[in-house]
């Protein structure tokens, strides 16, 4: 509904008021909201790195290298959400997060908007493990 109100709500604040105009404003408004879900994304990966690191100071941290025990850990840790939505181990699109650990830090990584692993518009939050 939102995106519906969006674009001619822009279009009356900047001036539009032809119907020749409405795929720039359109086009500005989904660049927007794309923008925001990268954003609203990588605060959930954040919580999720902080979620891993207030468990490293637990005597018995998990083994959060494997991905079956990453994901247990982050459902367990950060939560599911009501009726199973918003899965924590999830990226903002679905894809689930991905882990990789060297030494005392760790990155998750999200496949971002086109759900698809090694292009340009993956994000990724370093932590540190605090030992």
């Amino acid at each position: 509904m939102i995106e519906r109100l969006l674009p001619l709500a822009l279009m009356g604040s900047m001036g539009y008021k032809g119907y020749e105009k409405k795929e720039v404003v359109t086009g500005k408004v989904q660049e927007f909201v794309h923008s925001v879900e990268r954003v609203v994304n990588y605060q959930r990966m954040s919580t999720v790195a902080h979620a891993l690191e207030l468990a490293m100071i637990d005597e018995h941290p998990p083994r959060i290298d494997d991905q079956r025990v990453f994901k247990e850990t982050v459902q367990r840790l950060v939560g599911i959400g009501r009726k199973g939505k918003g899965d924590a181990s999830k990226d903002f699109w679905g894809t689930e997060l991905r882990i990789q650990v060297k030494g005392n830090l760790f990155a998750i990584f999200s496949a971002g908007p086109d759900m698809k692993w090694g292009t340009s518009d993956d994000q990724r939050v370093v932590a540190e493990i605090a030992r």
